[in-house]
């Protein structure tokens, strides 16, 4: 067997599982924030609203609201990534996080500056957020 054909075999199992992985019922949300929680684009028409809540010099807390009825029960998976690269201490620095459980009502985001040259840095960064229900 060539190599060629010894690479397609060990493929085909894991092409197989990331294929069965998202249910055809599954649909991924996303949506991009801005600092100020403003919601710029989302697929799909599913947040309600974000409350901002800035911690100067530690972290910013979103609280995105989904729409009433977009989830029947929590998010099974949600994930988020900060979108702001203004300054290098954003693109090295910058962090954002999922705080706790998602819930059909909210879904909480933190971010913040792990470092930098700035000690009193903007907390407040932009986002983009990704659920799958």
């Amino acid at each position: 067997m060539n190599s060629r054909k010894k690479l397609s075999a060990l493929a085909l199992p894991f092409f197989l599982f990331a294929v069965n992985a998202v249910n055809a019922t599954d649909s991924v949300l996303t949506a991009s924030i801005d600092s100020k929680g403003k919601v710029i684009k989302q697929s799909g028409d599913w947040i309600y609203s974000v409350k901002h809540f800035p911690r100067a010099g530690y972290f910013s807390e979103y609280e995105v609201i989904p729409k009433a009825g977009v989830f029947r029960q929590a998010p099974g998976y949600c994930d988020v990534s900060v979108t702001d690269v203004d300054t290098y201490d954003d693109l090295l620095f910058a962090n954002a996080k999922i705080a706790g459980t998602p819930t059909v009502k909210t879904i909480k985001v933190i971010t913040q500056l792990t470092a930098g040259s700035a000690k009193d840095a903007a907390t407040s960064k932009s986002f983009m957020l990704m659920c799958v229900h």
